[in-house]
């Protein structure tokens, strides 16, 4: 062998879309000593009682037991020491190159369309790893492929590899047999050590402005978990490789890619996300998308996104932010998306004040295509497209998402938010109830109980918070149709007796809407010459209003329904069909079956507090 012979890099890419594991693989190559950072790489599963492995010692590979001492919680055969193998990562795959001698192979992911223009990973020099096996590959070692249930068939199974060329004793020998098909992958199995001595690099393997950032983000949260568990080995750099001759990518590269990105939309959230990293300093920035942000960082770990939250939560557009989760809602396949959004909106609310929550979800835009609209409409228009795709998941966390903005938001910020009208555009005269109602209107064309009864829940607690008489400008404006759908809600174990007030209420309210009764006070001309039975229910009716939203039990609804009756609305229950009866007996039979429901559910309900008043 040549003694100028340059020995080559351990490499292998580490997943930037979905299945991002950074954090974990971050912590692990940090602390491999710490047991609890320690994690699997390839398949859990049973063990089968053979495997083979390289025996560096012995150069050559051999059949060995994989069963532990039950005390040691060790093989009884161990390749390396303990403090050995604690001093690096579990064995996990990777790839060799060595491109000063012409071996450049390909990298894990450069062929897969949803990877392939952002590959990044890491770099180590050969003398940081240890090695249990060398191959050019041949199926891989995720599905554990050298895990046998007999000794004959695991020695059999080495055999053929050994033969067929695929199983390597040395990195030497790896690369002589890579190079004979330069487009097949090599994999080995081994375990990984980060030196502070500039060997182990952050490698970019698309090289791409979105990669270069990429790896410029991960370079400095690797320098950061470095410092702060050697505060004394001040200054520690992490260098950053391009694949395939390992360049360095130097500082003033960097610079300069940065400088790049902020100007750059599509791109801005990278250079803020790196100088936060670095320093918890915020960007000032207006072509910074937060929401990306906090999604980089967050792949990075809990901790630095939370405190990114923290010192941004005041600050968020939640305008943007809903117009995100509302185009992702639009789109195929973005349920996840809408989520995530969901959950972090819950999050930033949990920490804004009512009158910030307000501002946000409430303030109409004033210009263009989208004037009157806010960010509670796209809220809603959200849910809407959710109840389209009928993702019963995204229902629920949009629902309680609104269900949050209603319970620390005033009943005045409310009613000025949900009443609110665009003025402009497709979404011209829609308020934030329509799109409620067409929500409502989804999940039962759909038959989805589940759905409904999430949309239901965020309805009757909107009339809770806002009181009857704050609630009239949109009830006055229910259609036959809405009273109908409401009305057809059945009572269940969520109700409470606030929710049972509103449920009758709404149905006694339907009884006037067919009568043109101004549920305000002012009476239509209808109302005005109509026969006087039928002023005296509309009369009734009202009354009933006024007084169930007073009362404080069960028992006081049931007895002013059953003592507010005319000769002719007495209340038939052994029929059926009220032939011949008023519409205003129907409607108060219909009282006292939910009444009656409710009792069911809720036996002993007593007194709980109200926060209703009448109509004046």
């Amino acid at each position: 062998m040549r003694h100028d012979r340059d020995p080559g890099r351990i490499f292998k890419s580490i997943r930037a879309d979905e299945k991002d594991y950074w954090e974990k693989f971050a912590d692990e190559l940090v602390n491999p000593e710490k047991p609890e950072y320690r994690f699997e790489k390839r398949m859990e599963t049973k063990r089968f009682p053979y495997t083979i492995r390289l025996n560096p010692r012995i150069d050559r590979y051999q059949v060995v037991e994989t069963a532990k001492d039950p005390i040691t919680k060790r093989k009884s055969n161990p390749l390396y020491s303990l403090s050995k193998k604690m001093s690096v990562t579990k064995q996990q795959s990777v790839s060799y190159a060595n491109p000063k001698e012409g071996y450049v192979p390909p990298v894990f992911g450069w062929n897969r369309d949803n990877r392939k223009e952002l590959l990044v990973g890491v770099s180590f020099a050969p003398q940081d790893c240890l090695f249990w096996s060398m191959t050019v590959y041949d199926v891989g070692t995720y599905g554990r492929v050298k895990d046998f249930i007999t000794r004959e068939k695991a020695e059999n199974y080495l055999f053929k590899q050994e033969m067929a060329g695929f199983y390597h004793k040395s990195l030497i020998d790896l690369e002589a047999a890579g190079k004979q098909h330069p487009t097949k992958y090599n994999e080995l199995l081994a375990g990984l050590k980060c030196n502070l001595n500039g060997t182990a690099h952050i490698t970019v393997f698309s090289d791409n402005l979105e990669s270069r950032l990429l790896a410029q983000l991960r370079a400095t949260d690797l320098q950061k978990r470095l410092e702060e568990k050697y505060p004394d080995q001040k200054p520690i750099i992490v260098p950053i490789s391009i694949y395939p001759n390992f360049d360095f990518y130097t500082q003033e590269m960097q610079k300069n890619d940065l400088n790049d990105a902020i100007k750059e939309k599509a791109l801005s959230h990278y250079a803020a996300a790196i100088e936060f990293t670095k320093t918890r300093k915020i960007i000032s920035n207006e072509n910074v998308d937060f929401l990306s942000c906090y999604y980089l960082l967050e792949k990075l770990g809990k901790k630095v996104a939370d405190n990114f939250l923290e010192k941004n939560c005041r600050t968020i557009d939640f305008y943007r932010l809903m117009n995100t989760m509302l185009y992702s809602s639009v789109l195929n396949n973005t349920a996840e998306n809408v989520a995530k959004i969901a959950d972090l909106a819950l999050k930033i609310i949990e920490k804004c004040s009512a009158d910030q929550i307000a501002a946000g979800f409430f303030k109409e835009r004033v210009v263009g295509n989208l004037a009157g609209i806010t960010a509670f409409h796209q809220l809603m228009l959200a849910l809407y497209n959710m109840a389209l795709k009928n993702s019963a998941e995204n229902i629920a966390k949009i629902a309680d998402l609104a269900l949050k903005i209603i319970e620390k938001c005033s009943a005045d910020q409310i009613a000025a938010g949900f009443l609110n009208e665009a003025v402009a555009g497709n979404f011209a005269g829609i308020t934030g109830f329509h799109q409620l109602m067409l929500v409502l209107y989804d999940t039962d064309c759909k038959n989805s109980v589940e759905n409904a009864a999430k949309i239901t829940a965020l309805f009757f607690k909107i009339i809770t918070r806002l009181g009857f008489f704050m609630s009239l400008p949109f009830i006055k404006e229910f259609s036959k149709a809405d009273y109908q759908l409401l009305n057809c809600i059945f009572v269940d174990k969520t109700f409470d007796i606030e929710k049972l007030k509103i449920a009758v209420v709404l149905r006694l309210c339907f009884y006037m809407h067919s009568n043109n009764a101004d549920l305000s006070g002012a009476n239509t001309g209808r109302f005005d010459f109509k026969m006087h039975d039928t002023k005296i229910k509309l009369a009734d009716a009202k009354n009933l209003i006024n007084n169930i939203l007073t009362c404080e039990s069960v028992e006081e609804i049931k007895n002013l329904i059953n003592s507010s009756q005319a000769e002719n609305n007495k209340i038939d229950k052994s029929r059926k069909l009220l032939i011949g009866k008023s519409n205003y007996a129907q409607c108060l039979e219909d009282c006292i079956s939910k009444i009656d429901a409710y009792e069911n559910f809720f036996p002993k309900k007593r007194k709980p507090y109200c926060v209703f008043k009448g109509i004046d």
